[in-house]
């Protein structure tokens, strides 16, 4: 965890810019032959990309927060520069936090990266299940109500992996049965926990999400609604 600026406070605003951000150690990849013709560039050093860097930096001035992925913290393949604190010098962030997920010395410092123009009152850092040399870093801002907690991760390729990696699960047009009489079936419903056997769920998801379409109307939505929260479930998105 690493400030430019740790004594200077920041009044955090109603309103601010976030970009996420998978930069690949700045190899620069227009098509889907890059990925193996331009694979050596994630090993070995080459004079593009802190060129690359230099044009990605410009971007991520334009946002408050940026939340970054598939940087390196200092090795032989980038020249030993740590890539987050280059960009945030480049970019004029005056907070800056790096995670190493997978460290394997001087060829590679595998990490995530995280620039904010606003310094957080609490870092967090976890490592995620499935395969090792994924993680997350969790920021809190403020201590007020009007608090806020902003999470930046780096999850794995495979669906199985990610489902376990969040601990939820995404279901999309799932039967759920809010009442002795009556069956609903949200666009989505996010479950935690693991999925329920039966094809027809009898215990609340987490969240239910309904997408609106030019044919709902209100009073029919807030029924759906309604049924979600007397049925138990803790967030109804719509």
């Amino acid at each position: 965890m690493t400030s430019r600026d740790s004594d200077h406070q920041y009044r955090l605003p109603q309103h601010f810019s976030l970009l996420s951000y998978n930069i690949q150690m700045g190899v620069d990849t227009a098509r889907y032959r890059d990925y193996v013709t331009q694979g050596w560039k994630h090993v070995l050093p080459h004079r593009a990309r802190m060129q690359n860097l230099n044009r990605i930096a410009a971007l991520l001035s334009r946002f408050d927060m940026v939340s970054l992925q598939e940087v390196d913290a200092g090795s032989l393949r980038c020249g030993f520069v740590d890539i987050t604190e280059y960009l945030a010098h480049r970019a004029d962030f005056p907070h800056w936090y790096r995670q190493v997920n997978r460290n394997i010395g001087v060829i590679a410092r595998h990490s995530n990266g995280f620039l904010t123009r606003f310094e957080p009152t609490e870092v967090s850092h976890y490592k995620l299940p499935a395969a090792p040399g994924r993680g997350a870093m969790v920021f809190r801002f403020g201590e007020t109500r009007e608090a806020f907690t902003l999470c930046s991760m780096h999850l794995a390729l495979g669906r199985r992996a990610r489902e376990k990696q969040l601990g939820i699960y995404v279901i999309q047009e799932q039967r759920i049965q809010v009442s002795p009489m009556r069956f609903r079936v949200p666009d989505i419903c996010v479950l935690s926990g693991g999925r329920p056997p039966e094809a027809v769920f009898t215990s609340p998801p987490f969240v239910c999400i309904e997408i609106l379409s030019p044919e709902d109307r209100i009073s029919r939505m807030q029924e759906r609604v309604d049924d979600y929260l007397a049925f138990g479930v803790g967030y109804v998105w719509v």
